[in-house]
This record gives C-alpha cells, structure tokens and sequence, in this order.
C-alpha cells in the first residue's frame, strides 16, 4: 500500500527542456519532481504568515520525503532495451503494431553462451510477411488487467507567440517564437515516498490548496494544475524475491541464481570519487546507495552489460530566480545487468536472501545524487524484461 500524486493540466503547460537557442522552446512530456516539490512549497509559503518553520522544512527540505516524477497516467518509461518493427512499430495491443521484444534476455544468452549471433527474436520483426529490422521503442506504458504493456501517449502542441514592443505596445518585429505544450485535460501520477506523518500532513495540505501553476509563460494563461493525493495498492507488481528469481529462471532456464537488472524509473545523477559525472553506476556506487550489511554480496559481482544514454539536466531555482546549475544524468529507462565474476557460479540460499534484503534496500534509496527531487529511481528485475516475450 502507498500513497501518490495525481496532477490533472487544467491549462496548457509548458516545461521547457533544457537552455536551447532558437526561437522553438520544447517542453518535457512528464512532470518532474523538483517541479512538483516547488509547485507545493510556493502554495504554502503563499499563506498568510507562513515562512520556512519547521512544517515547511518537515515537507520540503527533509530527506525523509521523496516527490516523485509525475507520467502519464502514472505510466512507466519504456526501457531503452526495448525493440519493436521499425516500420510498424508499438506494442502488440496496438492492432496496427507488429508487437515487441525486449533484448535484454537475449543479448545475456548470447554473452554467457558466447553465441556467434542473437536470438532472431531480437534481431527482427517477428512477423513472417515482414522480416523488417528493429528500432528502439520510446515512451511510456502501463500494464492493462489482462498483464500486457500498452503504451501511453502524451498529447502536444504548438502554440506561436511574440514579443511586444514595451516602449509602443506593439508586435516587436522579428520576434516570434514558438512554444512546445503540454495540452490541457491529461492526467499525470507518481508514487510519492515518506514517513506516515509526513503524508498525513501533505493530505490536510494539499486538500485546501489543490490549484497552483507551473512551468513558463504563465502570464499568457499556462501552467495552470489541480492536485490531489490517492492511495495506491497496485496487485498488478511482483514481490522483490519473485522478480529476482523469475529474471534468473528465464535467463538460464533453470533455478540458478546469477544476475540481477537494474532499470532506471527516472534519470540518476551519480557522481565518481572526484565528482565526475558517470555514465554508469558501478558495483562501488550500489552499495553507497544502500550501505547495509548484506552490501558485502555485491563484491561478487561485476557490471555485464548495460543499455544507457546520458542527458543534460537543467531547472530553475524559484527562491534565487536563477537557473540551476547544469548537471549531466544517466537517463530514465537505461538498464544495467550485474552478474557473478564467475559466471558459471550460483547464490546458496542465505546469499540470495542477502541479496534481496540489498536490493530491496536499494529499491527504496534510489541511486546517486537529489532523491528528494525524483532522480535515482530504480526497479530491480523489472517485469518487463522477463515476464512476456513477446509484447
């Protein structure tokens, strides 16, 4: 049982990506959680006589609470090992898709095995009268009641607009732009983490303050949300040891127990030891994450393979009215697999149950830097690597 965040766009919104130069702002197509925590401590410091007591910094500035990424529906990202037709692309509930594979499972065969080729699966479309080769599927999805993926769409569009003339109150010339929008009426959701207090103070809150704005141009009459909070208890999810155990069962077919996956909810921000940015987390930084005492199983493993990319990540600070520092993340959906040095090894039972006291230690921290803000979101062995084959 948990408890989320449901924003609905009243009006259009538009969160602009990143510091680009051109007359075209893009905007993101989830809503971060360094947006929403700003969204709720602007609502509250708005109140008559309220500053930064100790309720704004239980709410806002504690680590014991973490604002999720609000997606679609309360979507998940698709990972980026994710691969469907390049020319009928999408998941098989979409009846002009030719379905999809997830490589992760066959790419390992083919490691652990030392194969010459991948399994055809991951090679191209599955579908006879096709044989088309596959492209990276992006997105969000959800899991329908049946257990199948369904993917997600986010609404956009574009809206021109220009720059006034201040001294004349006239059309500036040369100076139209265009913004790339969210569209009004979609539903965005995330599973918020925090102590029992800390969500019965958030409920009381935001149950008198459910409307506030967000993102740029909110003069022109964007940015405007209704807030809520809801209990979630998705029955749907597997518990930790299950996942783990069934990503093993399909990799080698039997019960050894050998690797586990990490996947990416939301980007990570994870820092080497001289502050360096890195495009991958290693074994080091895992157990940093979680330091408990069963952190020692990982130095049996290694990093095996890993499907990732890295992006820039900007914001704004709202109390400064200065951007914020750019830093550079490992982007949501990116997937490492680790496995033992010796790969023809297996866990005992007292070591597997070590490592999913970890992991699920792990689940619960996130990875790297900002978790207060939705970065480090992570599932281990998620579903959608092993639980259909075909999608």
């Amino acid at each position: 049982m948990g408890w989320k965040f449901n924003l609905s766009l009243q009006a259009a919104v538009c969160l602009t990506q990143n510091r680009s130069v051109g007359n075209t702002l893009p905007t993101l197509d989830y809503i971060p959680g360094s947006t929403l925590r700003g969204l709720l401590a602007k609502n509250y410091l708005d109140q008559p006589g309220r500053s930064v007591d100790t309720q704004f910094q239980n709410l806002f500035l504690s680590e014991d609470i973490c604002y999720p990424n609000l997606y679609p529906q309360g979507a998940r990202v698709i990972p980026l090992s994710a691969l469907t037709c390049k020319y009928h692309p999408g998941f098989g509930t979409d009846n002009k898709a030719h379905g999809a594979v997830d490589g992760v499972l066959p790419w390992l065969r083919d490691l652990l095995t030392n194969k010459a080729q991948l399994e055809p699966s991951a090679d191209y479309c599955g579908v006879e009268s096709c044989r088309a080769p596959l492209d990276r599927l992006s997105g969000y999805y959800i899991i329908n009641d049946n257990r199948e993926e369904q993917q997600v769409a986010v609404r956009k569009r574009l809206m021109a607009r220009t720059a006034i003339l201040e001294s004349r109150e006239v059309v500036k010339p040369g100076a139209l732009y265009t913004l790339e929008v969210l569209e009004e009426e979609q539903e965005f959701a995330g599973e918020v983490s925090a102590p029992d207090n800390i969500i019965q103070q958030l409920q009381e809150f935001i149950a008198s303050h459910l409307h506030g704005w967000i993102g740029t141009a909110r003069s022109r009459g964007l940015g405007k949300v209704k807030l809520s909070m809801d209990e979630e208890n998705d029955d749907r999810c597997y518990p930790m040891a299950e996942r783990l155990s069934g990503f093993n069962r399909k990799l080698h077919g039997d019960g050894r127990m050998s690797c586990f996956s990490l996947t990416l909810e939301s980007d990570a921000i994870v820092l080497d030891e001289l502050l360096g940015y890195r495009s991958r987390p290693l074994i080091s930084d895992l157990q940093m994450a979680a330091s408990t005492p069963e952190a020692e199983i990982l130095n049996n493993f290694e990093l095996l393979a890993a499907w990732t990319r890295v992006q820039r990540v900007t914001g704004w600070q709202a109390a400064w009215k200065l951007p914020k520092p750019e830093e550079q993340a490992i982007r949501r959906g990116s997937v490492f697999v680790y496995g033992l040095r010796n790969g023809g090894q297996t866990l005992i039972d007292n070591q597997a149950n070590s490592l999913v006291a970890f992991l699920t230690q792990l689940e619960e921290k996130g990875l790297g830097e900002r978790p207060t803000e939705g970065f480090g979101r992570l599932r281990v062995c998620d579903e959608f690597h092993w639980e259909n084959e075909r999608k």
